[in-house]
């Protein structure tokens, strides 16, 4: 009986070996299989002494499709904010308040604070005015605010800030003006609201911008009554809004560069890979970056991330928005996949290097300072470990 057992032990192995080698080989090394002289090869861009440059800069970009808006001040970085509300006024509605015959009793904005840039415990405050020339979220810029035009007054009263909740009043006059412009268009155009930090204030609150999936973002309730008949309350619907952070490039220290949110500062890393030879199979290759957490500047809550995108024409260094690497972070490490990168840098000769942005350019303000490719530690800089496999 022992002898069956055995023999049947001995049978279920032959299977298995017989069932692995029908299998299709693995991608890697798929190129070499028959060739009994295989080679796995590493490859390190400090023990090859690479050639490295790196730089970083403000990239001017669209700011339309944040999920935040920011309003505040930190340093140099000032966050300001456009917002536009409009109306559905029911048709019987419509006659009385053109002739007057509604008044607003009560205008007010909410809105919910989620983020905070950088230290909660300082004040923030704002003063809001009316917007009196056209604009458009979809293809806002930095280069678009100087073009804005606003009145200097300021339409709100009775502030009342906290962690959780900022409410004001809103001028009830504009916000009639608002409602008379929905019903007839050929009366004086709403072009929104412009929200501006005061000097004093000393961090950037981030609410959520306007989404068709939530409806957490910035709220107008107006209350309005017809004398002797009745009083009702009405919504104004948020139609387009848009955050400017403006501010100075970082200063760093000599030899580091950075990447940024809401500024949106990105960095450009370049690495000569001649000295790895062509028609290999890359297994592995991995982009390693030292963080300076002294000059990096987080959230409470943020711990900075790192994206990358490799470059397909460095004229205007455009890249591949397809194939992109979030960085993983243990502590001021962080380590990314990039074999598909360095496969088509090696073996199509397509090396055109690689663009560092933060993990959402849009949503956040971390700053977060990289020593960078003339750091003078050698060993702290930019860092490619490459595992192929070659012909003998």
């Amino acid at each position: 009986m022992k002898s069956l057992f055995k023999l049947s032990i001995i049978l279920a192995c032959l299977l298995l070996i017989i069932i692995s080698c029908s299998d299709d080989p693995s991608s890697i090394g798929v190129n070499l299989i028959g060739n009994e002289y295989l080679v796995l090869n590493n490859f390190n861009t400090q023990d090859d002494s690479t050639t490295q440059t790196s730089h970083y800069y403000k990239n001017i970009g669209s700011l339309g499709l944040s999920s935040r808006i920011f309003i505040g001040k930190r340093g140099d970085l000032e966050a300001s904010t456009l917002m536009k509300f409009d109306f559905i006024i029911n048709d019987s509605l419509q006659d009385n308040f053109l002739d007057d015959s509604i008044k607003i009793n009560y205008a007010g904005i909410r809105l919910l604070p989620e983020y905070t840039y950088n230290d909660a415990a300082q004040s923030m405050d704002f003063t809001v005015h009316k917007i009196t020339n056209y604009w458009t979220s979809s293809f806002y810029t930095i280069d678009s605010l100087p073009t804005l035009t606003y009145d200097n007054t300021d339409l709100i009263s009775n502030r009342s800030f906290n962690d959780s909740l900022y409410t004001f009043n809103i001028d009830k006059n504009i916000v009639l003006s608002w409602i008379k412009s929905s019903i007839d268009t050929n009366l004086e155009k709403n072009y929104g609201i412009y929200f501006k930090p005061t000097a004093g204030s000393g961090k950037i609150v981030g609410f959520p911008a306007f989404s068709l999936y939530d409806t957490l973002y910035a709220k107008l309730t107006v209350v309005v009554e017809k004398p002797g008949f009745y009083t009702d309350t009405l919504s104004g619907f948020l139609t387009s809004d848009v955050s400017v952070i403006s501010g100075n490039l970082p200063t760093l220290p000599n030899g580091e560069i950075a990447v940024q949110g809401g500024l949106v500062v990105e960095s450009k890393l370049f690495f000569d890979l001649k000295n790895i030879p062509k028609n290999v199979i890359i297994n592995n290759a991995q982009l390693i970056l030292n963080q300076d957490t002294t000059n990096s500047v987080l959230s409470k809550s943020g711990a900075g991330t790192i994206r990358i995108f490799s470059v397909v024409d460095s004229t205007t260094d455009s890249v591949n928005t397809s194939n992109t690497v979030l960085m993983t972070r243990q502590d001021d490490i962080f380590t990314g996949n990039i074999t598909s990168f360095v496969n088509n840098w090696v073996n199509y000769q397509n090396n055109q290097g690689m663009i560092l942005t933060t993990g959402t350019q849009t949503d956040n303000l971390e700053l977060v300072a990289i020593k960078g490719s003339n750091y003078a530690d050698f060993k702290q800089r930019p860092q490619i470990k490459v595992v192929y496999t070659s012909k003998k």
